[in-house]
């Protein structure tokens, strides 16, 4: 009984430097999220500074209100990156089940065409054809370059035509490590106005050496990526601080396993030592 529970012991005292490892990584794939969550911030803003200038009559609008018609959609399901995120991915599972419940309601409607683009290619091609849903799968990886990612748009299908309603799925991280996965309307592109009429603040102004309407179309794309992006690296953020929370849970197990092993054994040691010295002292007549 002492030998298998040094046996025990010994193996969970083996793994624990890789619980540690995983979660030191996981906390700082989180951290490094978050401080680029806030430089897209920080970049988006200036270049909505730029917008301000090039966009010779700016329109209060910046978002492509959702279609009341059900046209052809297109999904950017954003998944996990590695395991150990426990139902990170079934939660948009079950986000998009009830989607696809919605488009189904209305018996008058066809469900629409629609083109997933997921870094899940075979987890998602595999559900959605258990469904009366018709998708075309387009994969990608999370790696993406500025110019791999227009690649990527110019690859969707329709992507900017108006009669298309393009949306992400994926985790979007919350304070406290609260995540939750929600279906988003993306920007288009051409879509993306000033937000304002007022002449911008920038001091000193902004001197333009190229045509205006070539440097607003590129700051326009640019805005369309950064958000592609973020919604990237919210999925990161929200994905390892899941796994963070799931690893720190098992290294809080795993110190108490030792911890209470640790005094099994003692316990045993103990035992054993009282038994050797009644023997000892039994077989000096010392005790009956």
């Amino acid at each position: 009984m002492l030998e298998e529970t040094k046996k025990r012991l010994e193996n969970i005292q083996a793994i624990e430097p890789y619980l540690n490892a995983m979660r030191n990584s996981s906390l700082g794939s989180w951290k490094t999220a978050i401080n680029r969550i806030h430089a897209i911030h920080l970049y988006r803003a200036d270049l909505l500074d730029i917008l301000k200038t090039v966009t010779p009559n700016p329109v209060a609008e910046n978002t492509t209100p959702p279609s009341s018609t059900l046209n052809p959609q297109i999904w950017i399901v954003i998944g996990s990156q590695k395991g150990l995120v426990s139902n990170f991915n079934r939660r948009l599972l079950s986000l998009i089940e009830k989607e696809i419940k919605v488009l189904r309601s209305d018996s008058k409607l066809a469900l629409p065409q629609v083109h997933v683009v997921t870094n899940k290619p075979t987890y998602y091609s595999h559900f959605l054809s258990e469904t009366e849903l018709q998708a075309d799968i387009i994969p990608f990886n999370y790696d993406l370059s500025y110019n791999s990612a227009v690649n990527l748009f110019n690859i969707i299908p329709e992507s900017s035509n108006l009669a298309y309603d393009l949306y992400y799925f994926y985790n979007v991280y919350g304070k406290s490590q609260v995540s939750a996965p929600i279906k988003q309307a993306a920007i288009k592109p051409h879509r993306i106005k000033a937000e304002t009429q007022e002449v911008t603040t920038q001091w000193p102004p902004y001197v333009l050496d190229s045509d205006a309407a070539i440097i607003q179309e590129q700051v326009q794309n640019m805005l369309a990526y950064l958000e592609f992006q973020e919604v990237l690296t919210n999925s990161i953020a929200s994905e390892n601080s899941f796994r963070h929370r799931i690893l720190e849970e098992a290294k809080n197990n795993t110190d108490r396993l030792i911890h209470e092993l640790t005094i099994e054994i003692s316990m045993s040691r103990k035992k054993e030592i009282t038994k050797e010295i009644q023997e000892l002292a039994v077989a000096a007549g010392l005790i009956q």
